[in-house]
């Protein structure tokens, strides 16, 4: 009788803390879209525990439109950033977007977690200067529709990912891959063979 008591006073202060976390949000996303106004576009945004909206720049335009982030997940925005995430787009936990330049993703695309998507890359010419101190090279990152995009996933600048391809998990994109492609990393899938 006293186990269920607990049980049953844990599950409501569970839902009053997510209650608390969906109030939080939602009053963000209002203060966001005062702020930024027609830049800043999010309708039927879910987002899990841990979210981080990381924007550190006043040129950028947002556009997220029935979107579902699980836990841990994070949006960094610099420069002049265009991020456009397309209809019933699902990130699972622990994704990262960093987008210096443009980055969109198409309706109906799934992610694994662990995804990271990069449109920028650090500069590295000069050997008197700082590595941190360089600067970037930045270039678009384009994702069809309908893509299913595995766990540990890293896609990088310049990328265009066709629409209904798929990446297996653990690959590293760093070029273009046509529509309709499955791309897996072949070492994993040879080892995975050997008896």
């Amino acid at each position: 009788m006293l186990n269920s008591k607990i049980k049953n006073m844990q599950n409501f202060i569970s839902m009053i803390i997510n209650k608390i976390k969906n109030i939080k949000y939602s009053v963000i996303i209002f203060l966001f879209k005062i702020r930024y106004k027609d830049r800043f576009i999010i309708e039927n945004f879910r987002a899990g525990q841990g979210f981080i909206f990381d924007i550190k720049t006043t040129s950028f335009n947002l556009n997220l439109k029935k979107v579902t982030f699980r836990d841990y997940c994070a949006i960094h925005l610099r420069n002049n950033a265009n991020l456009y995430i397309g209809n019933n787009v699902f990130l699972n936990s622990f994704c990262s977007i960093s987008c210096l330049k443009s980055i969109i993703i198409g309706d109906n695309t799934m992610m694994g977690e662990n995804v990271k998507i990069y449109d920028h890359n650090h500069k590295f010419i000069e050997n008197e200067i700082l590595i941190k101190d360089q600067g970037y090279t930045t270039s678009p990152v384009n994702i069809g529709k309908n893509c299913w995009i595995g766990s540990n996933v890293i896609i990088l600048k310049g990328v265009t990912i066709g629409d209904n391809s798929v990446i297996g998990a653990g690959v590293i994109v760093y070029k273009d891959v046509a529509k309709n492609t499955l791309l897996i990393n072949k070492q994993i899938q040879e080892s995975t063979l050997i008896k």
